[in-house]
């Protein structure tokens, strides 16, 4: 979850990139095997979309 608030920030140009790589155990997670071992990580990709009223058929 903390991983997506700090990207919609990003992306509404609230926190730098430098307070963001600051919190960058929390926006790139690491996955790790059995063993502990770093063996991916996720990343979050998505676009924000300007909210426009939908009209309504009466």
């Amino acid at each position: 979850m903390p991983a997506i608030i700090l990207e919609r920030l990003r992306k509404l140009e609230i926190i730098t990139d430098d307070e963001l790589r600051k919190l960058a155990k929390y926006y790139v997670m690491k996955i790790r095997n059995h063993k502990q071992e770093i063996v991916g990580e996720t990343k979050l990709e998505f676009k924000l979309i300007k909210n426009t009223p939908v009209m309504q058929k009466s």
